[in-house]
């Protein structure tokens, strides 16, 4: 090998020293040496030097693809250990860096990621859970340092895999099946069509929706947003402390209705906005008002069951229920506590009246509140008293219209 080297060399110091074009290559000779020193330079003297050698290809195969690759291609080289009198080839990497990252494109393409198992109602409501599937990982320590090591040349190589078990099985959803009643709450809807259709789509979205234990769910994500093509229409929302048209209105009292079942089953509440006033289908400080892109309502299953939310609109009633495994407590008692109360004012504004009229009521007042909202949780003998929130609503003054007067 050192001979086979050094015979391009011995031929140019051969030439003529007076030969300026035998120096300059002497010079070139020597330098692309020292540039073939570095990293990957060494595959392409190595090239040079064992042109039919790095030819040679290396397959590896995972029992049913095969994945072909010279040697080239992986920074090695195949040699014989003393020239060519040795009775075995073997292999050397020439860039172990590049091993590495040729191996890791071939794991990306090989590994295999894991499913866990999922529960899911089918269209007759009846559970079904999808069976997990294991997956598989490449192991690249084991294999690249096989190959960077010097060793003997084979053709085939059968990769090594570690095999990777899925978190959720099908057994740990059968342990934890939501089929006990946790809770439910509900509310009555006022007699308004248009309303009562946006109730009606909003409530879909989330009947039969699964969730894992540790899952976080956010309202807005689940619902969707509230826009005319996907089925909302125009009634009254608050704007400003007042009443007035909006697309979607009445979805807040679907989220209303829901966080009181979530509250009644003792789920961990993360995000939750109150009305700027007063609402009259959920007791003071239970309300959660929703708007798409700023407000959200989010909680946490923080349980180790698997919940399951039913919804049903009948009529004007509007019932959220929450399943679940066993029940992690004995009861959930809610407590709210007036902490204020704001008187609302009456406001005078001028108005057309009818003769012999002289002030007419065009917009009821409300009073306004400073509340605190507790929850009572149970366990066995065990009981726990949390604030829930703090919540403060504006008076909405009375309008009265009054006879102009000259």
């Amino acid at each position: 090998m050192r001979e086979r080297l050094l015979i391009p060399l011995k031929k140019l110091l051969s030439l003529p020293k007076n030969n300026i074009v035998a120096v300059i290559l002497v010079m070139l000779y020597v330098l692309a040496i020292l540039k073939n020193i570095g990293a990957g330079g060494s595959i392409a003297l190595a090239t040079e030097r064992e042109g039919s050698n790095f030819a040679k290809k290396i397959v590896f195969s995972d029992g049913l693809t095969k994945y072909h690759y010279t040697l080239a291609e992986l920074a090695l080289m195949r040699d014989r250990e003393v020239e060519e009198t040795a009775p075995e080839d073997t292999v050397r990497c020439m860039d172990p860096a590049y091993l590495s990252y040729q191996l890791h494109k071939l794991a990306e393409k090989v590994n295999i990621p894991t499913q866990d198992a999922k529960l899911y109602l089918d269209e007759q409501g009846w559970f079904q859970v999808k069976p997990e599937q294991e997956g598989r990982e490449l192991d690249l320590s084991l294999l690249i340092t096989k190959l960077a090591n010097p060793g003997l040349y084979q053709e085939v190589y059968e990769l090594p895999f570690k095999k990777i078990v899925p978190k959720v099985t099908s057994q740990y959803i059968e342990e934890r099946l939501p089929v006990n009643l946790w809770s439910q709450f509900t509310t009555t809807l006022v007699n308004n069509p248009d309303r009562t259709e946006n109730v009606r789509v909003a409530s879909k979205q989330l009947d039969a929706l699964v969730i894992p234990p540790g899952q976080e769910v956010s309202f807005n994500k689940v619902v969707g947003p509230r826009i005319k093509e996907r089925g909302y229409r125009e009634a009254k929302v608050i704007v400003g402390g007042r009443f007035e048209p909006g697309l979607g209105g009445g979805v807040c009292q679907v989220s209303s209705t829901l966080y009181n079942t979530l509250l009644l089953a003792g789920l961990e509440i993360k995000e939750r906005h109150n009305h700027s006033v007063r609402i009259a289908y959920v007791p003071l400080g239970r309300d959660a008002t929703v708007v798409y892109g700023l407000k959200d309502l989010k909680f946490i299953n923080n349980t180790e069951s698997f919940l399951l939310i039913r919804t049903r609109l009948v009529g004007l009633e509007l019932t959220i229920s929450l399943y679940g495994a066993k029940k992690p407590f004995t009861s959930v008692e809610m407590e709210t506590k007036v902490i204020k109360t704001l008187p609302f004012k009456e406001v005078l504004v001028d108005g057309d009246l009818q003769q012999g009229q002289q002030r007419k009521v065009i917009e009821k007042g409300q009073h306004g509140y400073l509340v605190e909202t507790y929850r009572l949780l149970t366990f066995n003998q065990e009981k726990k008293r949390e604030l829930v929130s703090k919540d403060y609503y504006a008076p909405m003054h009375m309008l009265v219209a009054v006879r102009n007067t000259p």
